[in-house]
């Protein structure tokens, strides 16, 4: 399932549909209904995978798809014929035919109308990429900060109990009269401070999980666990098909790019407009009381008629229109390509600074800061060292552990940001 859970946003635009019904086929063993919660594998492409196959805004973005692609299946043939019915007058009220119309388009305009409706149901799909897309940045994004909380709440919970255990000595220690009240007083601080940060990530905690059950569509109150481990393709550096070809994989732009096609394309349409309409149509006429038909000598009537535009300023309005839905799609999209390549490079300098200052503090830092702590605490124990010395070095050693989480975090943050502008789901290993 992972391949599947990874590759099929990097397909073509109308692949994107087969590759969601594919999935909630796959995942069907393993996903429960919304009211028991969520029964998966508890890793980030499980999460992903149900939230694909559940969400509501995805499924809707693809409801949409489909709607275009039967409007576009209804241009190929023509349009709906009229009924028609003739009431005379003439010696009270009867009626004296009934028959069909057809109005027949042009050839120029048969094939614009053609051409707008698959390019109405193009971006639909992309539309659903993009969708598609926001919803994996979203639960990539939750499933970090979940991760986040449950690193500071360890640590500072392994703290915590450390901080404790020197309280104790210190405690005999001052009752001995071998160390000041300063110092156990400064413990006492350190303690409270402690527990109400505790106490303030136990709810985050539960924000985050609330977070990510609303984006997976599953119970609100079930009870994710900490992550323990961030995915390989958020830490590893600038993710695959990330470093190039932004401008043309981000999926906003490709459908606003459709759109402004889309917007020339009525705008050619306003201008044939102009072209004179054609109409048959064909007419059973009843016969009046005395045996005559009450036109012509027959009683089927084949007519053609030829419309002629009249309102000269309403085909006018309608080309500057939509020349000027032109003109406005080609200035967002302008707009929007300075906000992505914007974002693509701050995101990736992000990326490498963070992945910078994770190896400093995974490689360097925090392996000193370990040793400090041994150090210290084997000198406390042949009391060459003191309690609070001892803390302060465990101070040290967590503080530059909390710095190393928020480092992946940061990291994984920009990574998951790239992805999103790329359209790219992200896969273990870097599969594509």
């Amino acid at each position: 399932m992972k391949f599947i859970v990874v590759n099929y946003l990097r397909r073509p635009a109308a692949y994107v549909l087969a590759g969601c019904v594919c999935w909630t086929a796959v995942s069907t063993p393993a996903a429960v209904t919304a009211d028991r919660g969520y029964d998966g594998q508890h890793t980030l492409d499980g999460y992903t995978a149900y939230a694909l196959a559940h969400n509501p805004g995805l499924k809707s973005a693809m409801n949409t798809a489909r709607a275009e692609k039967e409007r576009a299946g209804m241009t190929v043939s023509l349009p709906a014929p009229m009924f028609m019915a003739g009431v005379a007058v003439t010696g009270g009220a009867r009626l004296s035919g009934v028959g069909v119309s057809q109005q027949v388009m042009g050839p120029a305009m048969m094939f614009l109308e053609r051409k707008a409706a698959q390019q109405r149901y193009e971006a639909g799909l992309v539309n659903v990429e993009l969708n598609a897309a926001d919803l994996v940045h979203r639960v990539n994004l939750a499933y970090v900060m979940l991760y986040e909380t449950g690193r500071m709440l360890e640590i500072r919970k392994e703290s915590l109990a450390l901080l404790k255990q020197y309280e104790e000595s210190a405690r005999k220690s001052y009752a001995a009269g071998q160390t000041g009240q300063s110092s156990l007083l400064k413990m006492h601080i350190e303690i409270a401070a402690l527990e109400d940060a505790i106490a303030a990530d136990a709810v985050e905690a539960d924000s985050r999980r609330r977070e990510l059950g609303a984006v997976m569509g599953v119970d609100a109150l079930y009870g994710f666990p900490f992550p323990d481990s961030l995915p390989s393709y958020l830490l590893g550096g600038l993710p695959a098909g990330a470093s190039g070809g932004v401008m043309q994989a981000n999926p906003a732009l490709r459908e606003m790019r459709m759109g402004l096609q889309a917007a020339q394309t009525m705008v050619r349409a306003a201008r044939s407009a102009w072209v004179p309409g054609l109409g048959v149509s064909l007419e059973y006429m009843i016969a009046q009381d005395n045996g005559t038909m009450n036109a012509g000598a027959g009683p089927l009537s084949l007519g053609v008629s030829i419309g002629l535009p009249v309102w000269s300023g309403s085909r006018q309005a309608a080309v500057r229109r939509a020349r000027e839905m032109g003109l406005s799609m080609d200035h967002a999209i302008e707009e929007m390509e300075n906000m992505v390549a914007a974002d693509s490079v701050m995101f990736a300098n992000t990326v490498r600074d963070a992945a910078r200052r994770s190896r400093l503090l995974s490689d360097v830092l925090v392996p000193q800061a370990r040793q400090m702590v041994a150090v210290m605490d084997t000198e406390y124990r042949n009391g060459m060292a003191r309690a609070i010395d001892v803390m302060d070095a465990r101070r040290m050693l967590f503080d530059l552990e909390m710095q190393q989480v928020e480092a992946q975090v940061r990291q994984a943050t920009a990574a998951a940001g790239l992805m999103k502008l790329t359209g790219y789901a992200g896969a273990e290993g870097g599969a594509r």
